[in-house]
């Protein structure tokens, strides 16, 4: 039996944590941090925390016995 809905793991917002550290552990260990992938990680970020959110919202609002999207 097939999952109803596949999705990447490249889209979830964890995925971009290690990422959006990493500068500030570097930067503490006296290493020369990567500052500029904080900005397109972090829109990243923001984008797929809005695309879960607005997905769990309309799931949540469909109630009880809706399949998700698809029917």
């Amino acid at each position: 039996m097939r999952p109803r809905h596949r999705t990447s793991s490249a889209c979830y917002p964890s995925r971009c944590l290690p990422i959006l550290v990493t500068p500030f552990i570097a930067n503490a260990r006296g290493h020369e941090p990567g500052w500029a992938v904080l900005v397109p990680i972090g829109v990243v970020f923001v984008a797929a925390l809005a695309v879960l959110v607005l997905l769990r919202l309309v799931t949540a609002s469909a109630g009880p016995g809706h399949r998700g999207l698809r029917n």
